[in-house]
């Protein structure tokens, strides 16, 4: 599998949880948003969860760059559910 389709995964699976809101919210911070997630669900998504940390973790890292010589999306694509 391959980033994009991770990518895309990650998405179909936060729709199909219901994650993703349209409307008009305000945040915390006061500001509005058209757009909501709400991360709360996912606790009871393991594979989910383990996918949106690893894409978390490697994106922390500019593409191609490795963390203790591993490149981290080349293992990201090793974790996804």
């Amino acid at each position: 599998m391959d980033y994009d389709a991770i990518k895309r995964e990650l998405i179909v699976s936060l729709f199909k949880l219901d994650a993703i809101k349209f409307g008009n919210f305000v945040l915390k911070s006061k500001t509005t948003s058209p757009i909501y997630v709400d991360f709360r669900g996912i606790i009871s998504s393991p594979d989910l969860l383990v996918l949106i940390t690893a894409i978390h973790v490697c994106t922390s890292f500019p593409r191609g760059s490795s963390s203790d010589g591993i490149n981290c999306h080349k293992r990201m694509l090793t974790l996804s559910p």
